[in-house]
């Protein structure tokens, strides 16, 4: 499978080092969030998935009050990890999100 071009994202993507679990079929996976946008976000985990799988993620956005759970699809796997983008965000992630992006921008 190929990889996305930077020039075919439509979200600009930020490198982080967060904490999240997986949730597929009712299993919590550990993981480690690698890069994320308000499209999606690149994991790397213990566990293998494949194109097309639906999942949950949890993870606390930075700045937020509470752990954000976000339905997901995988959309690419490869040596790097998983890449998934989001089905559904919420106005309070996407709030929470930009504030991460602003501040990782200013650094």
């Amino acid at each position: 499978m190929q990889e996305t071009s930077r020039s075919q994202r439509i979200h600009e993507r930020y490198e982080c080092d967060i904490d999240a679990e997986i949730v597929r079929e009712g299993t919590a996976i550990a993981a480690q969030v690698r890069d994320i946008s308000l499209g999606g976000v690149l994991f790397v985990s213990d566990v293998p998935f494949e194109y097309g799988d639906t999942l949950a993620i949890r993870f606390q956005i930075p700045g937020l009050k509470r752990v954000s759970e976000l339905e997901a699809i995988v959309r690419w796997v490869g040596h790097a990890g998983t890449g998934v983008q989001f089905l559904k965000i919420r106005a309070y992630e996407v709030w929470g999100l930009n504030q991460l992006f602003r501040a990782a921008q200013a650094a």
